[in-house]
């Protein structure tokens, strides 16, 4: 493999979740992007090639203790693996889920999330919502 396929990306801007539908969440800032296949205009990345890749989020709200909110991966814009929603912890409601994903090349994936309660504020920098993944090796 002489190219390597990895990104990081976070939400640098304000942006909602909200209750009765998931919402995509757009990591809209770049960390890294090695080998260019992350969007941030739509929070999406795309497999340049079939095989296996690990991805994680962590999608933060700001909030009381009472509030939560639940994000999931969508692959291909279907729901594949939903993250545990966190009560707030000093007013902050998160989720969080890694998982390792068999791609064909053109497959994407993006997050999306989804308040429990009522509208919150999705947490914006580097340390809050952050969406990240790379190539691990070919499928079997």
């Amino acid at each position: 493999e002489t190219t390597p396929v990895a990104f990081s990306a976070y939400v640098g801007s304000a942006q909602n979740a909200t209750t009765g539908a998931d919402r995509l969440v757009n990591f809209n800032t770049e960390l890294y992007d090695l080998g260019s296949n992350f969007d941030t205009a739509t929070g999406k990345f795309t497999a340049p090639k079939d095989g296996i890749y690990s991805f994680s989020f962590r999608v933060a709200a700001t909030g009381t203790t009472t509030n939560r909110i639940y994000a999931s991966f969508h692959k291909n814009g279907s729901e594949w693996a939903r993250g545990l929603d966190y009560p707030a912890v000093s007013g902050v409601p998160s989720s969080s889920l890694a998982v390792d994903m068999s791609l064909s090349a053109s497959d994407y994936v993006q997050v999306y999330v989804r308040a429990v309660t009522t509208t919150l504020a999705i947490a914006t920098g580097a340390s809050q919502s952050t969406f990240c993944g790379h190539y691990v090796c070919p499928a079997a």
